[in-house]
């Protein structure tokens, strides 16, 4: 019995350190996004090369590297050719780039960058036709925006806010009583216990996608503060609604059994809407 309590002790701790780990590296409380569309209509290439300024566009001067470059390619040919990308003459990346259609080229800019000057991109590709479709620099390669509020940055990208230190312990201990203190709940139906099950691999994916995305791609994923708590509150949605059953019951049978645990899961309900709240 004992070894089955402090192993259930240690998997709650593990499991809120996980999670509490994830909040202070991969999620903001705020974030600068930048987005200069430097080149939005087609441009051909003259003897394989597209040259492009950022004169008129003051808002390159908030970016800071690491930062997103983004260009999409048409290359008419078939098979794949060979692309070069510069900023100010400093090599960016080199990219192949299949024909038949606008592919879209992903690069990081994250050598000297010089705010007071203007600046030209120049991209250097096959001597055969292309076109240069679009060109953006950007604080972030792409977002999503509303309930589910995500960004995907460059890997070594650090430009955002983190959670401040008391927050992330108070979120470590918070997660800590609720894996311990709630109640478990009761069997499902089968096909709501089927999705819930689909919605928790969801988020457990996406938590350890977002937590390990540096080292396995190119990009970092962050979440918004709010987007984090929304998904922590899901995985204790059957949890939560446990406990505000045996909260509401009123039977004295049920008290007297068990008279500490309505406490209990009223401290952790209050908990978790107290962060959610802050958080959102």
């Amino acid at each position: 019995m004992q070894n089955r309590t402090s192993y259930r002790i240690l998997r709650a701790l593990a499991l809120a350190g996980l999670a509490a780990l994830t909040l202070s590296t991969h999620v903001f409380v705020a974030a600068d996004r930048v987005r200069v569309k430097v080149l939005e209509a087609p441009t051909r290439a003259t003897a394989g090369l597209v040259r492009a300024t950022t004169a008129g566009f003051p808002q390159v001067n908030a970016l800071r590297p690491p930062f997103a470059l983004i260009a999409r390619i048409n290359f008419h040919s078939a098979g794949t050719g060979p692309f070069s990308i510069a900023v100010d003459g400093a090599p960016v990346c080199e990219r192949y780039v299949a024909g038949g259609g606008s592919r879209k080229v992903d690069c990081v800019v994250a050598g000297r960058w010089n705010p007071t000057i203007e600046h030209e991109v120049a991209i250097q590709g096959p001597p055969t036709a292309w076109t240069l479709d679009y060109l953006e620099l950007a604080t972030h390669h792409g977002n999503t925006d509303g309930v589910h509020f995500m960004l995907v940055l460059p890997a070594a990208s650090g430009h955002y806010v983190r959670p401040a230190l008391g927050w992330v312990i108070a979120t470590w201990l918070m997660l800590t009583a609720a894996i311990l203190l709630l109640p478990a709940p009761p069997p499902l139906p089968h096909w709501i216990g089927l999705v819930y099950r689909v919605v928790v691999g969801a988020v457990v994916l996406e938590l350890a996608l977002s937590l390990c995305s540096q080292w396995i791609s190119n990009y970092r994923i962050v979440l918004s503060a709010g987007t984090f708590t929304r998904l922590l509150v899901l995985l204790f949605v059957p949890r939560l609604w446990a406990a505000g059953r045996l909260l509401s019951q009123t039977g004295a049978t049920d008290v007297e059994r068990r008279p500490i645990a309505p406490w209990n899961a009223g401290l952790v309900i209050a908990l978790v809407l107290s962060v959610s709240g802050l958080f959102a």
